[in-house]
């Protein structure tokens, strides 16, 4: 029987201590993994509901915007 793999936060901390380390031993990629770090907080931000939408600029014709949208969209129809 295989062995169960660890749980995802289990593999979480550890993928995590091993970034700490490697970040210890080499200035380029803590600098690297900052700058990372930095735009993945930003990405979980924007996540958070806040939602702003503008269209410019002319714009002629139909426009659609979305967000979390889960499952099939369709537009239009097909011929009968």
């Amino acid at each position: 029987m295989p062995a169960e793999p660890p749980r995802t936060e289990e593999r979480a901390g550890q993928l995590a201590a091993l970034f700490d380390e490697r970040a210890r031993q080499d200035p380029d990629f803590a600098a690297a993994l900052e700058i990372w770090r930095r735009r993945a907080d930003a990405e979980a931000a924007s996540r958070s509901g806040d939602v702003h939408n503008e269209i410019s600029g002319g714009t002629q014709g139909t426009v659609i915007q979305g967000r979390d949208i889960h499952g099939n969209i369709t537009f239009g129809g097909g011929a009968s």
